[in-house]
């Protein structure tokens, strides 16, 4: 029976393998001038198309420090812009630099002295931030951007952000593509990131839901003991310590740094002609500017030379984590191992 059943599997496998290969997909491709690459599968039959929009950066872009500020980012592109999500730019924007002022000012007086600053002080600025936060809340829009994409037909609402990418999703009727640029090349020329300082304890609260499952935070022990030096060292929601630190002014760096045409890649799958999709890119997409050149990660992992060992004790159920260090995807040593694996199987 065991015998059987290990055959049939490797059946399988070999059968999806060779499914896969013969499966070729016509993918056409088209690089703006800014360096913003767009792929186009035409799949004409339902008259609805797939938008999907990756930049190139992740949590192993950050550093001690910001660590958790590229899924920070991913929340904050949600808070509109200079027309989205706002019904008095002018107005919103002068309370929000209140704001910021203030909040710098509480940053200073609480993570740079050693006591944790005047708790008096900090109390007052508190009450003030709070009566700053109520009278910008009648100028904000909530979720206008979701809201919008909604009730243009959209599904399949989602963003997600990973050690390498970000991506933004959305699946809209093929008429409605180009609701989708401007929106899209809106937050990535006009991001305004109001409403920061509420978001952050949003995520926070996110990390503090995940550290409440048993055995979290001995994974992310084992995890940042694996990878002394890349950063890979940390997870993609960064240490609760640099989620409380993190300043308006680093998103803003990253923002600028990253999240450029030229760092982006815009995936369209469905009922369109391709020409077309290719006219409404370089309107709406074309008229940012290329950004400078993203540097590749500098910090390698280096050789491990001797074996680690990490042992915990917690309430959770008794768990072994075994990690290897291997190639990276894409090296032919990957591929090899790949291949001695499935047939082993």
């Amino acid at each position: 029976m065991k015998r059987s059943l290990i055959f049939l599997f490797t059946l399988l496998a070999f059968a999806s393998l060779i499914v896969a290969a013969e499966i070729k997909l016509d993918v056409k491709e088209h690089v703006l001038p800014n360096g913003m690459k767009i792929l186009m599968i035409p799949k004409p039959g339902v008259p609805r198309v797939v938008c999907h929009i990756y930049f190139k950066v992740g949590s192993i872009n950050e550093k001690p420090g910001i660590t958790g500020l590229a899924h920070i980012h991913e929340h904050m592109m949600f808070k509109g812009t200079k027309m989205m999500g706002v019904t008095d730019f002018a107005r919103d924007a002068a309370i929000d630099k209140q704001i910021d002022e203030l909040m710098d000012k509480v940053y200073r007086e609480k993570h740079w002295k050693a006591d944790g600053g005047d708790k008096a002080k900090l109390a007052q600025w508190q009450k003030e931030y709070d009566e700053l936060v109520k009278t910008e809340k009648p100028y904000v829009i909530k979720d206008e951007m979701w809201n919008l994409y909604m009730k243009n037909g959209g599904t399949a609402l989602n963003a997600s952000t990973g050690n390498e990418n970000t991506g933004y999703y959305v699946t809209l009727p093929a008429n409605k593509i180009e609701l989708q640029m401007l929106l899209e090349s809106d937050r990535m020329l006009n991001a305004y990131f109001r409403e920061f300082y509420s978001e952050k304890d949003v995520i926070m609260e996110e990390r503090r839901l995940s550290e409440n499952r048993p055995g979290y935070f001995f994974g992310e022990q084992v995890n940042a003991a694996f990878y002394a030096a890349s950063p890979y060292h940390w997870d993609v929601i960064g240490w609760m310590d640099d989620l409380k630190k993190v300043t308006k002014a680093d998103l803003v760096e990253f923002h600028t740094k990253y999240y450029v045409p030229n760092n982006c890649v815009a995936i369209y799958v469905g009922d369109f002609d391709p020409q077309n999709i290719v006219q409404m890119a370089e309107k709406y997409f074309g008229r940012i500017p290329k950004g400078p050149d993203v540097e590749p990660i500098r910090t390698y992992e280096p050789a491990q030379y001797s074996e680690k060992r990490i042992y915990g004790e917690g309430p959770a159920a008794t768990s072994l984590q075994m990690m290897f260090h291997t190639p990276q995807a894409g090296h032919p040593d990957a591929g090899r191992r790949h291949a001695r694996i499935r047939t082993r199987r």
